[in-house]
Order: C-alpha cells, then sequence, then structure tokens
C-alpha cells in the first residue's frame, strides 16, 4: 500500500438543504448559510424537498476528497455528486472552502449517457457504487449542457483568498469583530450565477462533476481544507 505521508489529504463537510430546514455545521466558518434566508412557495398539499448525495444517488458520505497527489502532471481531478428533489422548480448550488492550498473549483453538468457527452471534454469520471450487488463502475461524462457558471461573493482581489474585514458582510456573517484569524480560515463563498431550472417534473436527480485545479500546489505536505456543499431551493428563475 502507498505510504499515506506521501498523499494529500482534504477533509470535507457536506450541508443538504430539506425544504426550508438548512443543515447547520457546527463551527463558525459556515454561518453564512444559516443566515441566508431560503424561501420556497408552494402549495400546502406539496411537500418540496431537495438532496445532495453521491454518483449513482448513494449516500453523500461516499463523496471522498482523500488521496489527492498534488505532484501528479495532471492538475485538476474530477468528482461527482448529485442533487435530487421533489416539487422543486429552481435551486443553486453554493460551494464554500478554507484557502490552506490554494485550490479553485469549477462545476460542470453530468451524464451517464454517452450520446449526452459534451464533445469538448475527453474525461470521464468511473464512479464505483458502494451500495447494493452490482460494483460495476459506472462512467460519467461532462455532459452538452457544459459548465456550470458561479460567482464568488466576498474574494479578495485576484488572490484565491476571502475578504477578512469586519466590514465585509461574509466575513462579519462568520467571525463578527473577532480579527485574529488566519487569512486561510477564512472561507471563500461561491453560488451558481443563475438558478437551474428542473421543470415540471415530480421528481428529478441532476449529476455534476466538481472539478478540483491544484493550481500551483506541487508537494504533499499534508495541509486540510475544508469544503462545503449546500443547495438552496429558489422560488423563481430571477432568486
Amino acid at each position: 500500500m502507498e505510504d499515506v505521508s506521501r498523499r494529500l489529504k482534504i477533509t470535507f463537510l457536506i450541508t443538504t438543504i430539506f425544504f426550508i430546514a438548512l443543515v447547520v455545521i457546527s463551527i463558525p466558518a459556515y454561518a453564512w448559510f444559516a443566515n441566508r434566508e431560503l424561501t420556497v412557495y408552494a402549495p400546502v398539499d406539496v411537500e418540496t424537498s431537495l438532496y445532495i448525495g453521491a454518483g449513482n444517488q448513494e449516500d453523500i458520505r461516499y463523496l471522498s476528497f482523500e488521496g489527492i497527489d498534488a505532484t501528479s502532471n495532471k492538475r485538476y481531478i474530477d468528482y461527482v455528486f448529485c442533487i435530487s428533489g421533489e416539487f422543486v422548480r429552481y435551486y443553486k448550488i453554493q460551494l464554500a472552502y478554507t484557502t490552506n492550498n490554494q485550490f479553485t473549483f469549477g462545476l460542470f453538468r453530468a451524464t451517464t449517457k454517452l450520446s449526452e457527452k459534451n464533445p469538448n471534454y475527453d474525461d470521464v469520471v468511473n464512479y464505483i457504487p458502494r451500495t447494493g450487488n452490482n460494483h460495476n463502475p459506472i462512467t460519467y461524462y461532462i455532459s452538452n449542457l457544459g459548465e456550470v457558471v458561479g460567482d464568488y461573493k466576498n474574494q479578495n482581489g485576484e488572490a484565491i483568498l476571502g475578504i477578512k474585514d469586519t466590514t465585509d458582510d461574509y466575513y462579519s456573517d462568520t467571525y463578527g469583530d473577532y480579527t485574529n484569524v488566519d487569512r486561510n480560515a477564512v472561507p471563500l463563498y461561491w453560488q451558481t450565477r443563475n438558478t437551474i431550472n428542473v421543470g415540471q417534473t415530480a421528481s428529478f436527480v441532476h449529476y455534476f462533476i466538481l472539478r478540483l485545479y491544484l493550481g500551483d500546489k506541487a508537494k504533499n505536505d499534508r495541509e486540510t481544507d475544508i469544503l462545503c456543499i449546500a443547495a438552496k431551493v429558489c422560488s423563481s428563475s430571477n432568486d
């Protein structure tokens, strides 16, 4: 077995939104999610739900970021996850992450159908199911829907850092007036620019490829980051 000390490990946390209930990580770094109002307009007899899972619509605990090799010639790594729900018309995806490793992320719609593969991307993610009797790899492609565009809400200029200033809403929501915070412990917050339209279907599952760019990182020095993924129900396409 390869010496674990030569591998870079990233710790990640996942939050999932159920209707208008937000599962809040019990550390202050993610107060941004707790303090953003989530509103759903639906008939009282319709239960709206939104979930985050791993590939093959499995439990999110199977989405693992361990074993990243920063010395690899390939400068990005792809992971697959899904958003599923019932009676949801629109939603957005949010990311928050610390910046010890100066990594960045890209988000792409994914498909298992070769006919829906985007011809501009040759990369595939082979996901091995962890549950059930069939553990044959499932191949995911970047779909013809392509990249999901988003924006950073608190980036400090061009640096891969969050703004460390008590006058910044995202910082103050997390740390208040406290200023003795390492700059890499200030999370960067990212959100999809447009709502993702589910359509009129009663239930749905959308697959995504989360691409982690290694940037200039070239040493496996055991740094740890925290990544938080959340999904937010939106009431309209203009939210």
